[in-house]
């Protein structure tokens, strides 16, 4: 197959490898340079594809239209994959006429599988940031900070080993590149895998930088048994977690919490995760697995689920609900109580005066019910005016969900009829920075606010 056939089918190391036995031929040509650099590329080697280029460009004495636009390309994706800034991509992608009119849903997480939205994306680089893999006191191994974060920082931006797409299967697809042997090793820290108990390093996540790992078309002894990785990711059932049409390694890393440290977007196919609020060194990043088919201990007292479903979550939110006589002991699957009921005992005056609870303890529960305000766009019976904390805990809670979007597409349509318009613009500014970073976040509250735009 022509160079520019696995390019389009995305098989890098191939078409890496056919660039190579052109150029060993001829050394000069044009099109197997810039073959070598889009596979590069597409391997993340961006350093490898502008040496590449410039090389080439020397060599050939050469400055055509296409070497010069690609170079410029791939120097932007390496200081992209150094200082994690992708406010430029990330703003002709909201800006685009397309995103505006498209469903809310577009380039978001919506009942628990990861969309992927079909406007057009510019290209973007793979950033690992400031954080490590460790011991979790929550569950297992989970991601921590390294570096005190801001709200809004990027953590990491990744993009998956594999995609079913066209008719091919997610194995297929992961199989394929676990030929790579970094791969292949990186593959086994998975669920499933032999080393799916140790904290996984990440230095397996950075491109190998030695191009001979891409050019052998054997396969790798690690490879085998791999299948039962992918197996065990595509048996997980969490959609929040592990959708079936795709696979980001650190994404299984993530714990789970109702009180998330970090949000999830994604744009385009790759998975953007950002600071929810400022982080401290060695917090633990966790998100909210709200909206696939696993429920919390609470939800599934409001809506029965199967055991198999229930995730025993310990956070300061679930773990102050086990306190609360009317909700534990837990009265079993199949024995459920009224939402209505859950609300009016956390938000009525008698949970209010509970002594048991500091002032802070009751405003973690009781944001854990407020949030119904948001998602149905109906007021909660019992809190007419929802605090700026519950209105922040609602969008982070649902930060993973196309829940997320109807959060701001209500607090948009409060700002824009607000009384106090400082304050609904702040409240709007804190939930947006969380998804999209500071620049970014202001830009697009003007929009809103002048309707110009929407979520």
């Amino acid at each position: 197959m022509a160079i520019d056939g696995l390019l389009r089918e995305e098989r890098y190391c191939e078409a890496l490898r056919a660039s190579f036995a052109i150029l060993a031929i001829d050394p000069w040509s044009i099109e197997a340079i810039l073959g070598k650099a889009r596979s590069l590329i597409g391997l993340g080697e961006y350093e490898h594809a502008c040496a590449t280029l410039s090389t080439g460009m020397e060599a050939t004495d050469s400055s055509s239209h296409e070497m010069v636009e690609l170079l410029a390309v791939a120097e932007q994706l390496k200081a992209q994959s150094t200082t994690g800034d992708f406010d430029q991509p990330l703003r002709a992608y909201f800006s685009s006429a397309a995103f505006r009119t498209e469903s809310a849903r577009a380039g978001g997480v919506s009942d628990g599988a990861f969309v992927f939205s079909e406007i057009p994306v510019a290209p973007m680089a793979e950033f690992l940031g400031e954080f490590q893999c460790a011991p979790s006191t929550l569950h297992g191994r989970g991601l921590f900070a390294t570096k005190d974060l801001e709200a809004g920082d990027v953590i990491f931006a990744t993009k998956p080993i594999g995609i079913a797409r066209g008719g091919a299967s997610l194995k297929q697809a992961v199989l394929e590149k676990a030929k790579m042997p970094r791969v292949a090793e990186l593959l086994q820290y998975l669920p499933g895998g032999n080393s799916a108990a140790a904290s996984l390093p990440v230095s397996l996540l950075h491109p190998s930088a030695n191009l001979e790992d891409y050019l052998d078309d054997d396969g790798h002894e690690e490879a085998a048994g791999l299948e039962r990785v992918v197996d065990a990711y595509m048996a997980a059932g969490h959609k929040s977690v592990c959708p079936d049409n795709v696979l980001w390694p650190l994404l299984t890393l993530i714990n789970h919490s109702c009180i998330p440290s970090v949000t999830l977007r994604v744009v385009g196919t790759t998975l953007f995760c950002r600071a929810a609020r400022d982080l401290k060194s060695g917090e633990e990043l966790l998100v909210s697995y709200y909206g696939g088919s696993l429920k919390s201990r609470l939800t599934s007292l409001i809506w029965p689920s199967r055991p198999e479903e229930i995730i025993v979550c310990k956070c300061r939110k679930c773990e102050l609900e086990t306190k609360i006589p009317v909700l534990y002991p837990y009265p079993g699957v199949g024995k459920c109580i009224r939402r209505d009921d859950v609300e009016r005992m956390c938000l009525m005056e008698e949970f209010v005066l509970h002594n048991d609870f500091s002032s802070e303890d009751k405003q973690v529960v009781r944001s854990g019910f407020a949030h119904h305000y948001y998602t149905g766009g109906r007021p909660c019976v019992y809190v007419r005016v929802p605090t700026a904390e519950v209105v922040m805990e609602a969008v982070l809670r649902y930060g993973c969900t196309g829940g997320f979007n109807s959060c701001l597409g209500l607090q948009s349509r409060l700002l824009r009829h607000a009384t106090d318009k400082a304050a609904a613009r702040e409240l709007l500014l804190q939930s947006c920075i969380t998804h999209f970073g500071q620049a970014l976040a202001r830009e697009l509250l003007v929009r809103v606010e002048y309707g110009l735009g929407h979520f």
